[in-house]
Formats: structure tokens, C-alpha cells, sequence
């Protein structure tokens, strides 16, 4: 194997990584009523992302599109579940829609991701998705799953 196919498997693999990452602290911090599945979501993310960097690795690059869909089912379902559970106890969920607009820029960001090699630098341009999801996702993070005293800066 060489190393660009390496490099490439890793940064395919890092994509359910980071995609888990991404929901992990809403599904641990944000507190959820104890019921159903969503109770246990927050280890399904990565079972999932352990199933799809698996998945990944053994049929690298031959069922692209069913590479894709996984990607967008584990970056959907977990959304899913946060919205409905923050609708469905009348939970204050601060950072909805932070959550919401960082979702949307990683699902647009596929349309890129699919157009590489069709539309000049369409793998870059999914990167700046990317990161602007990710700088969404952790703004929320910092200002509505943390403690306020921990992003203002507490004095002892």
C-alpha cells in the first residue's frame, strides 16, 4: 500500500471520525430524557463511525455512493433525534440553530465532496464547508452546552 492511498483511506476514515465528533458532546452534555433510543445514541454515533471507517477500509473507493449515504445517515439521524427530543420535553435547547446551520453546511459541503474532479477545486471547496460546520458546531458548543463561567473566563 502506498502512502497516498494510505493518507487517502485515512482521511476518508476521519470523516465518521469527525462526524461523531461532532454530535458527541450534544448527545453527553445537553441532558436527555432516559428514553428510548436516543438514551443510547450517544455510543450508536460510534459504533457507527466504527462500522463506516471498517466499511470504508475494506471496500475503499468501489461503493462510493453507499460511502456517501453512510455519511449522510450518521450526520442526519443524530440531528434528528437532538431536534426532536428539544421539541418533544419543551427542553430549552439553546444552540438549535447553530446545530441546525453547521448540519446544513456539512450536507451542502457533499455536493462538493461528490463533484471532485467536476468542478475545479470541488475537494477544497468541501473542506471550507467543513470548516465552517465544524466553527458553527463548536461555537454552539462553547456558548450553550458549557458552563458560562468556563467561556467568560472565571476569576479565582
Amino acid at each position: 500500500m502506498q502512502l497516498k492511498d494510505m493518507l487517502h483511506r485515512g482521511d476518508r476514515a476521519m470523516i465518521y471520525v469527525f462526524i461523531a465528533a461532532s454530535y458527541f458532546p450534544w448527545l453527553t452534555i445537553q441532558p436527555f430524557p432516559l428514553t428510548g433510543w436516543t438514551a443510547e445514541l450517544w455510543w450508536i454515533v460510534w459504533v457507527l463511525a466504527s462500522l463506516g471507517i471498517l466499511y470504508q477500509q475494506l471496500f475503499h473507493e468501489r461503493y462510493k455512493c453507499l460511502e456517501t449515504f453512510f455519511y449522510l445517515l450518521m450526520g442526519i439521524v443524530p440531528s434528528i433525534a437532538i431536534i426532536k427530543n428539544a421539541f418533544s420535553f419543551q427542553h430549552d435547547f439553546s444552540g438549535l440553530t447553530e446545530l441546525k446551520i453547521g448540519g446544513l453546511l456539512y450536507i451542502l459541503g457533499v455536493v462538493f465532496f461528490k463533484a471532485d474532479g467536476k468542478i475545479p477545486c470541488a475537494h477544497a471547496i468541501w473542506h471550507i464547508f467543513v470548516v465552517l460546520a465544524a466553527g458553527v458546531h463548536y461555537y454552539a458548543i462553547l456558548n450553550y452546552l458549557y458552563p458560562t463561567e468556563v467561556t467568560q473566563g472565571s476569576n479565582p
